[in-house]
């Protein structure tokens, strides 16, 4: 009975301590979207993670494609 609440204990404080990670790296994340020199470059980086997920999907296809009918 004490080994489970040990257990039990141990996952609560580790699933509190990544919701607090989590809370407060969102905080930080935020307030570098928010500067103004950043958004410019950000810009571009979305940009070029679209058409880098495209090309992967193409690939993808084609590379099932030619199992196929290959």
């Amino acid at each position: 009975m004490a080994y489970g609440g040990l257990l039990l204990f141990l996952y609560s404080l580790g699933h509190c301590a990544l919701i607090i990670i989590a809370g407060t790296s969102m905080g930080w994340a935020k307030r570098i979207l928010e500067f103004k020199g950043l958004n410019s470059t950000l810009r571009y980086v979305r940009k070029g993670s679209g058409v880098l997920i495209i090309l992967i999907g193409l690939f993808l296809i084609w590379r099932k494609w030619v199992k196929i009918f290959g």
